[in-house]
């Protein structure tokens, strides 16, 4: 090539600094496009493995919550043996230093509650503070934990009973072995706690469901007084026909009966 078709330092200076920007776009371009195609691939659902999402675990429950949890489901297994009649399950929630008497009582109790129409009848934690146990009682039973939570029986009975009653129990329950289990219902007087009982509390009981013009009520008695509560029963609709008639509808027409003698924790 001669001297004058080879190209000059200027151009040949010229021609480099053109592939060099050269070079820099097509490289700026590929991470452009690069860039692109990963933020695409993570905002249309699609992870990759290096973007993996974090899990944050939940603080573990408190002492308390725990607690009371556990007796929550104590309760919910109480009210079941009850309300089923099934003794072995209401023996297994009884602590092996439960009141005796308490645990008698309990299972008369477990032959009767059956019999009864309820609708609902379970136990809740109420969210009082907690009454101190005894130390006698907390002393003798040498658990991991003794505790006298508030609790209510909630019931309802079907056909009187648009809405569930509830009625403060004086429990005191306790933890061995990891698990929770019944102590006794007594009252403590001390701290002004107080078991309510009911007419299947006190033995055996007659039941009659009566149909009446406002809906349906029950009758309960004891067997002692059947033939009080068959009068009541066969008596009731005409009674509340008449009374309706007198005071027009604007009264609470049905209900449930009980011929329990009156006392403290008597349901009517």
């Amino acid at each position: 090539m001669s001297a004058s078709n080879r190209p000059s330092g200027l151009h040949v200076l010229l021609r480099s600094s053109r592939l060099r920007w050269l070079a820099v776009v097509v490289v700026v371009v590929v991470v452009v496009v690069a860039v692109s195609v990963v933020l695409i691939h993570r905002f249309d659902g699609t992870s990759s493995a290096g973007t993996a999402d974090v899990t944050v675990a939940p603080d573990p429950p408190t002492y308390d919550q725990q607690r009371r949890a556990d007796v929550t489901v104590l309760l919910d297994q109480w009210a079941r043996a009850v309300r089923s009649g099934d003794l072995d399950a209401l023996r297994e929630s009884m602590d092996p230093q439960a009141d005796p008497d308490f645990v008698e009582a309990q299972v008369r109790r477990a032959a009767v509650v059956p019999g009864v129409p309820f609708s609902e009848f379970g136990y809740d934690l109420g969210d009082e503070p907690e009454t101190p146990v005894p130390p006698p009682i907390a002393e003798a039973l040498d658990a991991t934990d003794v505790w006298a939570p508030s609790v209510y029986l909630r019931y309802a009975v079907t056909g009187p009973d648009a809405s569930p009653t509830r009625r403060p129990v004086s429990l005191v329950v306790a933890e061995r072995d990891g698990r929770w289990r019944l102590v006794d219902d007594a009252d403590l007087t001390e701290y002004r706690r107080h078991t309510w009982r009911g007419p299947w509390d006190f033995g055996p009981l007659t039941v009659r469901s009566v149909p009446t013009a406002a809906g349906t009520s029950v009758v309960i008695g004891h067997p002692d007084r059947e033939q009080f509560v068959e009068s009541l029963a066969a008596e009731l609709p005409s009674a509340i026909a008449a009374v309706t008639d007198f005071w027009g509808d604007d009264w609470a027409r049905d209900g449930w009966f009980s011929s329990h003698p009156p006392r403290r924790s008597s349901p009517i």
